[in-house]
């Protein structure tokens, strides 16, 4: 077996686990009464659209979704002083890492000897916490129905790559591209199965908040 390859300065700049569950009445109150407990650790909240289950996985034919309710946004749990991000739905958990312009540095996934908690470790730290909030507030038990685990990486141009054809070293989809700047309009999903599980790889331009 190989010896586990680490990086002194890993090209990451994000890193979400989550999962989404069952199981829990969640309404608008409980994201208050979260943040009475979570709100020292992370004081920020910010209101985001919710994120499906479902809505990479395609439809067939028109579906109609009738409620009365209304829609529960994702609701963003961070700090300024901290690295991590809570998102919090009604049927949903992640924790992200975030690098946020250099100001901190990748503790890896797993915690290593010396250093400071993995992501991993957060995640499973954060979601046991919110599990025993769910049973405190007798709202349900979470029962997990998917997992999720995303690598963010930024491929800065004039950094990483200077024009269009340098992008396929990394995506030979791309051994095609010409012309001077179609970058600005690739958007482009690669979906593989490994062992059953589907490894979704997403290519889109963006500008960072950095610049």
């Amino acid at each position: 077996m190989s010896a586990e390859i680490h990086f002194d300065h890993p090209p990451l700049d994000e890193v979400v686990c989550g999962v989404h569950f069952a199981g829990v009445k969640w309404s608008h109150i409980h994201f208050g009464l979260y943040y009475t407990e979570m709100g020292e650790r992370y004081p920020h909240t910010q209101h985001r659209p919710p994120v499906s289950l479902f809505e990479s996985r395609g439809s067939e034919g028109l579906q109609i979704e009738l409620t009365t309710e209304p829609q529960l946004p994702l609701l963003w749990y961070e700090s300024p002083d901290s690295p991590f991000l809570l998102q919090v739905q009604k049927d949903a958990f992640f924790v992200n890492w975030r690098r946020q312009s250099g100001t901190f540095i990748y503790p890896h996934f797993h915690t290593r000897e010396g250093g400071e908690q993995g992501v991993w470790e957060r995640f499973v730290s954060e979601w046991q916490a919110f599990h025993t909030f769910c049973k405190k507030q007798a709202i349900g038990t979470p029962e997990v129905l998917a997992c999720h685990l995303a690598y963010i990486n930024h491929m800065v141009h004039g950094e990483t790559w200077d024009v269009p054809t340098d992008l396929a070293k990394w995506f030979h989809l791309l051994k095609g591209v010409q012309g001077s700047n179609p970058v600005a309009t690739l958007n482009m999903t690669v979906l593989y199965h490994v062992r059953k599980l589907p490894l979704r790889i997403n290519v889109r331009p963006a500008i960072r908040i950095s610049d």
